[in-house]
């Protein structure tokens, strides 16, 4: 299984700036992703179709504006309950936070 890291630090500060994090690391094949079910859409259908996973580690979202932070944060959650064992968000130090 092919594993790819995304790094969200703070220098993303807006939602498409995040997204391209993802297409630039995870080969989406997409750029200009403009909406939260369009990234949810391309990140679970790469992750159901693929045998890869994507480790996720959050270093500092304060860049991105509170609604956004919410909106990524059940993104990745839905993406967690529904791909298991493909999308894994990593702690700031190497553990896994789940």
């Amino acid at each position: 299984m092919e594993q790819y890291t995304v790094v969200v630090d703070g220098s993303v500060r807006t939602k498409e700036q995040l997204f391209a994090r993802f297409t630039d690391t995870v080969f989406l094949g997409e750029s200009g992703i403009s909406g939260w079910d369009w990234f949810y859409d391309l990140l679970f259908n790469r992750l159901y179709a693929s045998d890869i996973s994507v480790a996720v580690v959050n270093q500092d979202l304060t860049g991105l504006p509170e609604v956004e932070q919410a909106n990524y944060a059940e993104a990745l959650a839905s993406i967690q309950v529904d791909a298991p064992g493909k999308l894994w968000l990593v702690k700031q130090g190497g553990g896994a936070a789940n």
